[in-house]
């Protein structure tokens, strides 16, 4: 019998002798790590997994940043284990607070919570707090049945034999289900409507909610990043995960090496922001997914030391999570890769547009377009600039070249909608008939997703995010759109990144407001953020101010209500929230207001 292709777990059928799974040192092949899988899955059906059922899995890293290990591969094999047996596999973050986990294990009716032993006292915590939610979600969703008010729990000892901790009483022990013998054949279930997973959204723009992802909108992104990367099992192929698995890039990413039989590593605490290479080093990696924060660590690591090493083993790299750093700084953390940014977001499954950075030089980017990133969509996909013409229903025109509007995206990578809301995925998902033109698009059978982020494309069809649907500024009823402020300040000379944000004006309602992250010996003139000093130098350069930032961004070709009327300096880096190092906006604001209070134009 043939695996569905599509599948998540359809790649450890079976495994090539290329794949690998590693987490730090510890190493598994593809067999003995299909087999471990296999047995999970087994278990789980053996003690009541139902098709459609919610499977929930503590994922790394473990909060408090000490790097504190973590068996993400364990976890990986959870995820695809609870897929394998037909049901909805559920990452969720360690580093959430116990209060969100709670809430989020009501809203899933999880039938069980698999943890490895180090996040026991954080999956107790979660448990406990879940007794405390009122559950007033809908029904559920999309076919898959109804789940209990609390989950059982399964301890996923014997997977690295070092465990410790204690299993809490009742609990399922996955140990005994890995020594099974023989073990069990791999179990190639679906759940009702191709359910494969649901991953929380970041919270950027509300409440987390969980978005339901299907086995071929999966696939898609595994397919997408495989030919965009050049992912091969050959050449020792090996793909570094620093992203949680409970963030949609790093379970994406972990997939795809998956699929195309590559080595997939974790590093065994999360990100070692201090000492980034050593992780690279550790997994011997060629492939790498990060985020913009992950990106200016290298930079500062490789200390400009070309790219031989470490550094020289990386051939591609995708950049994500936000808008990237300038091309000198991506260029300086991976000499010797093609890099690749992307725009995306969890409804999307991961990547909705790909860029490329120059290799060398290279022109800049649009100055008139500003933003960031970059990019088109990937073949099979599609993406449009859409002009609102009605909000009920929702019907929309193609912007015209330079025009401003809202990002839309469909294709098979869409997801299926939001458990257990009705509401969010009517309003989030716009049917085919919705776009009003005189030039039809080629028939599809997918809706387009609304991504709420304003975009514009260029003649040429390279499409510019402008920012987060909440990133808008109004200056005195004119829409000014932080992403593009930041790609102009960023690009000045002696600034490694900078944050925009909108402060409160008595005149205009509110004002663009930067803070600025200085590479290590640039002067500044003017306030700097609270608690910090300007370091000691010795006459490094012109020095920079609010007016010299001013002129740079007037040059970058942004029009004068755009230009920031605050700057405030840091040579810490910008404030970052959650795991993946995205920008604390809230602490940018605060920093900003707080050191300028006596200082705006």
């Amino acid at each position: 019998m043939a695996a569905p292709a599509a599948h998540l777990a359809a790649p450890l059928w079976d495994p090539p002798s290329t794949l690998t799974v590693r987490c730090g040192v510890r190493a598994t092949d593809g067999a003995a790590f299909a087999r471990r899988v296999a047995a999970l899955a087994h278990g789980l059906r053996q003690a009541g997994l139902r098709a459609g059922d919610r499977v929930a899995v503590m994922t790394g890293p473990l909060p408090g940043g000490d790097l504190a290990p973590f068996p993400s591969d364990a976890a990986f094999a959870a995820l695809l284990a609870a897929a394998a047996a037909g049901g909805v596999a559920c990452p969720l973050a360690c580093r959430a607070p116990a209060g969100d986990l709670g809430a989020m294990l009501r809203l899933l009716q999880a039938r069980f919570l698999v943890v490895a032993p180090p996040a026991g006292a954080l999956a107790a915590a979660a448990v406990v707090a879940s007794r405390a939610v009122s559950d007033d979600a809908g029904p559920p969703t999309h076919g898959l049945p109804a789940g209990p008010a609390e989950p059982k729990i399964v301890w996923l000892d014997g997977w690295a034999g070092d465990e410790g901790g204690d299993p809490p009483s009742g609990c399922l022990r996955a140990a005994r289900w890995l020594a099974s013998t023989p073990p069990p054949s791999l179990p190639l279930a679906s759940a009702p409507g191709d359910a494969a997973a649901i991953v929380f959204t970041s919270g950027s723009s509300g409440a987390p909610k969980g978005a339901l992802l299907t086995h071929a909108g999966i696939r898609f992104q595994s397919d997408t990043k495989i030919a965009f990367l050049g992912l091969t099992p050959l050449l020792d192929a090996v793909a570094l995960v620093p992203a949680p698995l409970s963030h949609v890039g790093g379970l994406s990413m972990a997939a795809a090496a998956l699929a195309v039989g590559a080595g997939v590593a974790f590093p065994v605490g999360g990100w070692p922001r201090a000492a980034p290479l050593a992780a690279l080093e550790a997994a011997r990696a060629t492939h790498l997914s990060i985020v913009s924060a992950m990106a200016v660590d290298l930079a500062a690591a490789a200390g400009g030391r070309g790219a031989g090493g470490t550094l020289g083993r990386v051939r591609a790299a995708l950049v994500g999570a936000g808008p990237p750093p300038p091309a000198a700084t991506l260029r300086a953390a991976l000499p010797a890769a093609a890099v690749h940014t992307a725009y995306g977001l969890t409804e999307a499954g991961s990547s909705v547009l790909w860029g490329r950075v120059p290799s060398g030089a290279g022109a800049a980017p649009s100055a008139a377009a500003g933003g960031a990133p970059a990019g088109r969509p990937p073949p099979g996909a599609d993406a449009a600039v859409a002009v609102a013409l009605s909000d009920a229903p929702f019907t929309w025109r193609p912007a015209a070249p330079g025009e401003v509007g809202e990002l839309l995206t469909r294709g098979p990578h869409v997801f299926a909608g939001y458990w257990r809301d009705e509401g969010a995925t009517a309003a989030a998902l716009a049917p085919p008939a919705s776009r009003v033109g005189p030039t039809p698009l080629p028939p599809s059978p997918h809706p387009w997703l609304r991504t709420r982020d304003a975009a514009v494309a260029d003649a040429a069809g390279t499409v510019w995010v402008l920012g987060r649907g909440g990133d808008a500024i109004r200056v005195g009823g004119e829409t000014v759109h932080g992403a593009r402020v930041e790609a102009a300040l960023a690009r000045a000379a002696g600034v490694a990144a900078a944050a925009v944000v909108a402060v409160p004006d008595a005149r205009l309602g509110a004002v663009p407001g930067a803070l600025v992250s200085l590479e290590r010996g640039v002067v500044w003139r003017g306030p700097v953020a609270a608690g910090e000093a300007a370091p000691p130098v010795a006459g490094c350069g012109t020095p920079l101010s609010l007016a010299s930032l001013r002129r740079a961004a007037a040059d970058a070709g942004l029009p004068t209500v755009a230009l920031p009327r605050l700057a405030v300096a840091t040579w810490r880096g910008l404030p970052t929230r959650g795991t993946l190092g995205k920008v604390d906006r809230a602490a940018v604001a605060e920093a900003v207001v707080a050191a300028t209070a006596h200082a705006r134009l």
